[in-house]
């Protein structure tokens, strides 16, 4: 079925259509809005794999390809990544606001573009935003795996928040590469976990082996990002011109 047939057709001539795409997951956004509502996910590893194996390998392969990309080569295409995470930011906000209402998605869409077309003229604010984000994220899987009182995961969160947004200013291409590692790191591995989850051989293995010991995942998630940090830095030093561009400053405008 072309797109020309699927916009002409009756309604009721899609349903098996629509059947079809539910069953790939067209809407992984969906999916973790709904059930991840704690940044320090990675250290809560049952309420990950559960999520996760509600995941389409579809969507898992799509995640290993992207996320690898970032971690690889994430500085040369970090303004794209700043964009894309402004406008899910902002459908994530939009979904939120609209979520009583009938058209909440096409609401939510509407949000995250108006907050991606802002967030091109603010790059350096959105670049700051996202840091923020990332340096967040990381504070609150830190704080959680440390044995901190688990309700206080906040706490992580909003000194790796601030600690990565005001970093952003002075080192902004050391935060620009470990935003994109991070970001990608966790793709990365969200994307690899899908996949190996999907084999129900592995799954309780897997399932025991996350549960017993809950810092695997932020640890492969920080070695990871690790690898890709040194590796996008070293790929920066050793390129024409990478040797002026030192003590944090940006290479490009």
């Amino acid at each position: 079925m072309n797109l020309f047939t699927l916009a002409t057709a009756p309604a009721g001539s899609t349903a098996g259509l629509r059947e079809s795409l539910s069953e790939v997951g067209l809407n992984p956004f969906h999916l973790f809005l709904e059930n991840m509502h704690r940044l320090d996910i990675l250290s809560r590893p049952d309420e990950l794999l559960d999520v996760l194996q509600q995941l389409h390998f579809v969507w898992a392969g799509i995640f290993v390809t992207v996320g690898l990309l970032s971690v690889i080569n994430g500085y040369r295409w970090h303004k794209w990544i700043v964009i894309t995470v402004a406008f899910l930011t902002g459908m994530g906000l939009g979904f939120l606001l609209s979520k009583s209402m009938e058209s909440s998605l096409i609401i939510a869409a509407c949000v995250g573009v108006l907050t991606a077309v802002v967030a091109w003229p603010l790059m350096k604010y959105a670049i700051a935003a996202c840091g923020g984000l990332a340096g967040a994220f990381v504070g609150a899987n830190v704080w959680s795996i440390s044995n901190m009182p688990p309700d206080t995961y906040y706490a992580g969160a909003l000194i790796g928040l601030v600690t990565f947004g005001l970093l952003s200013f002075i080192l902004y291409r050391v935060v620009i590469v470990a935003m994109t590692c991070v970001a990608g790191a966790v793709v990365l591995v969200i994307g690899v976990v899908t996949l190996l989850i999907q084999v129900e051989a592995w799954q309780p293995a897997l399932r025991q082996d996350f549960s017993g010991n809950p810092i695997i995942l932020p640890l492969i998630v920080l070695v990871t990002a690790v690898i890709g940090f040194v590796m996008q830095q070293d790929a920066f030093t050793h390129k024409p011109g990478g040797e002026g561009h030192k003590h944090g400053k940006p290479a490009v405008a």
